[in-house]
């Protein structure tokens, strides 16, 4: 079933040097590309789905783990810090990502409340899922937009509303439907998500931030981590030590310098948690 995407997808990172992450000419849609198993591959991953074509991978966010591989997907439902190790199967990981267009997405809700669809139950623990052959169909559909450039503009929003329609009627429909709606705590905890990604380097009270966005404190970390998997505290130190390792790789800034920027006081304690979060020293990154 998944032949022609995969077809279509290695065809473009093919003819391009970059692997990993590539742009396609559809901004929000990304190619996912390697031919060697990657360990320790540190990102930010935004809101949306990813969708395994060819190999497994295995994703760590705070302390959980879950792996998920071929003809199956993810959908991210807020931007997460997370550790990530692809397994090249048979020579080629290969994966499509779709960052999500919200406004859009709650269109096709609006239409399906008007229909009375009953949505599936909201769940945090159905993370992974098998991909649909009307799945599959849409995202094709999209991936020929990549080769069609003109159809872009008139194309688009409908090719993308097919793969929302799909995913919203399928077994994670209701929590799509919650993050997209974003009404009562989802809404609150999306803000605070916002906040901690543009103030990760200063200092933070829980409490302040929980009042900020109009929850309690036992409420907010419940639900934070409900949406999320992890605490506010340690989703900030996850930020830190992303950026921190960005900084380190391309040589940017050295080891105190890095420490510092993204908000450490102490170089021990950066040495520290950086070795506890990736598995080795951030002096091996440099």
């Amino acid at each position: 079933m998944l032949a022609t995407l995969i077809r279509r997808a290695l065809s473009q990172s093919r003819s391009n040097e970059v692997e990993l992450g590539m742009p396609t000419a559809i901004p929000e849609l990304f190619i996912f590309h390697t031919t060697e198993d990657r360990h320790i591959v540190n990102q930010l991953q935004q809101s949306g789905i990813c969708l395994i074509l060819q190999g497994s991978k295995e994703v760590k966010v705070g302390n959980q783990r879950y792996q998920y591989q071929a003809g199956e997907f993810v959908c991210y439902t807020v931007d997460l810090p997370i550790i990530t190790q692809y397994q090249a199967n048979n020579g080629d990981y290969l994966d499509i990502r779709l960052f999500f267009d919200l406004p859009l997405m709650r269109e096709i809700i609006d239409e399906l409340h008007r229909q009375n669809f009953k949505f599936s139950p909201a769940s945090k623990h159905k993370l992974v899922s098998t991909v649909s052959p009307e799945l599959i169909r849409a995202f094709e559909w999209l991936m020929t937009l990549t080769e069609r450039k003109q159809d872009i503009p008139v194309m688009l929003p409908i090719a993308k509303k097919a793969i929302y329609y799909y995913l919203l009627t399928g077994e994670q429909g209701g929590t799509l439907r919650e993050i997209a709606l974003q009404y009562g705590n989802g809404q609150r905890i999306a803000k605070a998500v916002e906040w901690l990604k543009n103030h990760y380097s200063e200092p933070f009270d829980p409490a302040w931030l929980a009042m900020e966005i109009g929850m309690s404190t036992s409420g907010f970390y419940a639900q934070f981590r409900q949406m999320t998997g992890i605490s506010p505290l340690q989703y900030q130190k996850n930020l830190r030590l992303t950026q921190a390792n960005s900084l380190i790789k391309s040589g940017s800034k050295n080891i105190s310098e890095a420490a510092f920027a993204v908000g450490y006081d102490s170089l021990s304690q950066f040495s520290r948690e950086y070795k506890r979060y990736f598995g080795h020293t951030a002096r091996q990154d440099l």
